[in-house]
C-alpha cells in the first residue's frame, strides 16, 4: 500500500530499480527491520543480498551479501557486519567481518572459515595468520620443524647491481631528516645473490657497521670482506677498513678464561686441536699456546 509517508509491502516487492531521495537535513535511509527477541550467537538480523539465476550449474543463488548478525547471546543485538562473496559456480562464503561489540575486523581465507588477517581495534594491532596479535604487527606462519619459514618478504623489484631493500628502526620522535636509529638491509650483488648489512642511522644518514656477504664472509667496519680471502678460500672475519684503528676484544672478566681455538672436527678434543688461551690465574695472568687437543707448548706470563 502507498501512504503519504511511504509504501508498506507485506510479502515480496520486485522492481527494476529503487531510488531513495533525501537531503543533508534529512538523509535517505534504507532500513531492514527485525523485531528480534532473545538473540543467540550467529542469529541474523537482516541481509542485503545480491542474487542471480544463471546456467552455471547451481542455478538461482546468492552471489554476494552484507549481513547483520549476532556474535553473542543477548537481548540486544551487537550489530556485527559480515560480507559474503561467491566465486563462480560456488556457494557464498564469508570474506570479511566487522565485530559490532569490539570493532575488530577479520578477513577470511578462501574457504570462509578461518580469519587470516585480523585487526584488533582495542589494542590497535594487526595480526597476519593469527587472531591474537601480541604486538603492533604480528605475523604467524606455522610450518613443519626443519622447514624454511619466511613469514615476511620485503622486495625491491629493481633487477640491478646495488638495488637495496631493508627495514629501519626509528628510536626518536623526529620525522624527516632528523630520525635516528638502526637498519638492516640487503643489496643485489649483481651476480644473482645478495648480502646482508647492519648499520646505524643518525639524522637520516645510514652508516654500515657490519656486513655478511654472499660468500659467508663477515666484515665489521669493512664492506668487502671477500677481498681478504687470499691465503685460503673460506669464510673470513675482517675487522676494520684500513682507514682507522681496528681491534678485536674478548671480554671474559677477572675469573674466566678467554680463548681462540682451531678445530679439525666436532668431537670434544677436535674442537680445540690448536689455539691460544688467556688465563687470569688469580692476578698472575698468562697467555698459553696449545696444540694436540690442549697440549700447552708455550706460555707468556
Amino acid at each position: 500500500a502507498t501512504t503519504t509517508t511511504g509504501i508498506d509491502v507485506t510479502g515480496t516487492a520486485t522492481m527494476d530499480g529503487l531510488t531513495v531521495d533525501g537531503t543533508i537535513a534529512s538523509p535517505p535511509i534504507i532500513r531492514i527491520n527485525n523485531n528480534g527477541g532473545a538473540w543467540t550467537d550467529g542469529d541474523e538480523a537482516g541481509r542485503l543480498q545480491f542474487y542471480t539465476t544463471d546456467p552455471s550449474g547451481i542455478g538461482a543463488r546468492e552471489v554476494a551479501s552484507i549481513r547483520s548478525t549476532a556474535n553473542q547471546g543477548s537481548t540486544t543485538l551487537d550489530g556485527t557486519l559480515e560480507f559474503w562473496t561467491s566465486p563462480y559456480n560456488t556457494v557464498a562464503k564469508k570474506s570479511m567481518e566487522i565485530d559490532g561489540n569490539t570493532g575488530d575486523i577479520s578477513f577470511y581465507e578462501d574457504t570462509g572459515t578461518t580469519a587470516k588477517l585480523f585487526w584488533d581495534a582495542s589494542a590497535e594491532s594487526l595480526g597476519i595468520g593469527t587472531v591474537a596479535p601480541e604486538v603492533t604487527a604480528h605475523v604467524s606462519n606455522a610450518v613443519a620443524a626443519g622447514s624454511d619459514n619466511l613469514a615476511l618478504r620485503i622486495q625491491n623489484p629493481t633487477n640491478a647491481a646495488d638495488a637495496r631493500v631493508g627495514i629501519g628502526f626509528h628510536v626518536n620522535a623526529v620525522t624527516g631528516a632528523g630520525w635516528d636509529g638502526a637498519y638492516i638491509q640487503s643489496a643485489n650483488t649483481g651476480s644473482d645473490s645478495g648480502d646482508l648489512r647492519f648499520g646505524s642511522v643518525t639524522n637520516n644518514t645510514l652508516t654500515e657497521r657490519l656486513r655478511i656477504d654472499a660468500s659467508g664472509n663477515v666484515g665489521i667496519g669493512n664492506s668487502s670482506p671477500s677481498t681478504f680471502n687470499q691465503r685460503v678460500t673460506a669464510p673470513h672475519l675482517v675487522v676494520g677498513a684500513g682507514s682507522n684503528a681496528a681491534g678485536l676484544t674478548l671480554y671474559s672478566g677477572t675469573s674466566n678464561q678467554a680463548s681462540i681455538n682451531f678445530a679439525v672436527g666436532t668431537t670434544t678434543s677436535q674442537q680445540y686441536d690448536g689455539g691460544f688461551v688467556y688465563v687470569p690465574n688469580s692476578g698472575s695472568p698468562y697467555l698459553g699456546f696449545h696444540v694436540n687437543a690442549g697440549t700447552e707448548r708455550m706460555r707468556i706470563d
